[in-house]
């Protein structure tokens, strides 16, 4: 509770979402239960609990692949038309109805594992990006057609080096995808600059094919 500067455990959810949502009524959407990583809504009107008794669509293939322990969860984004939409591990697109809690699978947009980042675009398009291990892609999901467009490989302008976990943040005219983490020196002891890896794609929404992806 901001107000008060104080902090309240509600109850254990056993679960680790690597990120969660609010819907539109400010209900808060996470995975409890370490074994089926079922949904739940943490309801600030009611301060209650809503337990559901179901997980995303491929919540076997999605957990604990992240790490050890990690629930399905990739990635979650309000997509300001009254659902959620969640990135599993497994590389899926699910929408959840806030109002039941129901989950729809999207489908993929790789074939690779990971779906580290979604975020609504200017264009009202849900972008994100999947995979993993040096084969990330940055795709949109066209609601209104059901269809996902990959727009290309995320490659850093300065290596090459193709991220393995990005991140992504939409402004106007470009898309930024941050790597987590520093690359390591080549050598112990050298000195070097530890920049995190980066890559910016200018005017991405308004040219897919920009000359940052490849």
């Amino acid at each position: 509770e901001l107000r008060r500067r104080v902090t309240r455990r509600m109850d254990y959810m056993g679960s680790i979402p690597h990120i969660v949502a609010l819907d539109d009524k400010g209900g808060y959407w996470a995975t409890w239960n370490c074994r089926d990583h079922n949904l739940f809504r943490y309801d600030p009107d009611r301060d209650n609990i809503d337990w559901y008794q179901h997980s995303v669509p491929h919540r076997a293939q999605s957990t604990n692949l992240m790490y050890p322990g990690a629930g399905p969860i990739d990635s979650m984004v309000n997509g300001r038309d009254g659902s959620l939409y969640i990135g599993e591990a497994f590389g899926n697109l699910v929408r959840l109805d806030p109002r039941t809690g129901a989950v729809e699978d999207l489908g993929k947009p790789a074939e690779e594992t990971r779906m580290a980042a979604l975020e609504i675009g200017p264009d009202g398009q849900l972008y994100g990006i999947a995979g993993f291990l040096k084969r990330c892609h940055l795709f949109r999901y066209d609601r209104q057609k059901r269809r996902f467009e990959v727009l290309g490989h995320i490659v850093d302008p300065e290596d090459g080096v193709r991220h393995e976990h990005a991140p992504a943040t939409l402004g106007r005219g470009g898309i930024r995808a941050l790597e987590e983490g520093c690359p390591p020196p080549p050598h112990a002891g050298e000195d070097r600059d530890r920049r995190p890896a980066g890559a910016l794609f200018q005017d991405a929404l308004a040219r897919p094919r920009s000359d940052r992806l490849s």
